[in-house]
């Protein structure tokens, strides 16, 4: 279940932006479930997002700053304050 996933250091949820799943199978042949990589695109992205909210922008601003510069968000759609 999601409990033991997270207890053995393995993702419970979707994929969150600046990751990637990674697709790896055990000795059996069976998909390994829940591991991650950093995606360093999309890392640089959300460093930058931090670094500008805390220097005060807002969210609005920086979301309209990221569509602005047609920077992809999650799956591929434009950027929101939340």
């Amino acid at each position: 279940g999601m409990r033991g996933r997270i207890e053995v250091g393995k993702a419970a949820g979707g994929i969150s932006y600046g990751y990637n799943a990674l697709r790896r199978q055990d000795d059996k042949g069976e998909i390994i479930r829940g591991e991650r990589e950093i995606n360093h695109e999309q890392a640089a992205i959300v460093r930058r997002i931090f670094k500008e909210y805390v220097a005060g922008h807002s969210p609005e601003s920086i979301a309209k700053e990221l569509n602005k510069e047609g920077i992809p968000g999650i799956n591929g759609k434009d950027w929101n304050a939340s």
